[in-house]
């Protein structure tokens, strides 16, 4: 803000209707730049509302889409211990009663 001396050219700013004075024309200037504020950090909270709720939704979002998939690798991994298990199970517990046959042809040694 700049006082200007009575002596001196006031500076040429638009007439406002219903200001006479330096004093009412500052107060003027003050109440439309606090408006301009005011209006700036409204704008300013209804962006930080915006995001932070953002933010919320995405984290939840985030949050449930990696227990979904802890959950798929555990499924997965009990669904292949189950089947490496099937492989190494044989059909029946009882033991073949058939003897396994030896070869009696005799085997062949290295001689020096």
């Amino acid at each position: 803000m700049m006082w200007h001396n009575s002596s001196s050219n006031p500076p040429e700013s638009p007439s406002l209707p219903g200001v006479s004075t330096q004093i009412s024309e500052s107060l003027y200037n003050l109440h439309s730049t606090i408006s301009k504020a005011i209006t700036q950090q409204f704008e300013s909270r209804v962006l930080l509302t915006r995001s932070y709720s953002n933010a919320i939704f995405l984290h939840y979002r985030v949050l449930y889409w990696s227990l979904g998939q802890a959950l798929v690798i555990i499924l997965f991994g009990i669904g292949q211990v189950l089947v490496m298990r099937s492989f190494f199970t044989s059909p029946s517990n009882q033991r073949s009663t058939k003897p396994i046959p030896m070869s009696t042809t005799p085997l062949h040694t290295v001689s020096f």
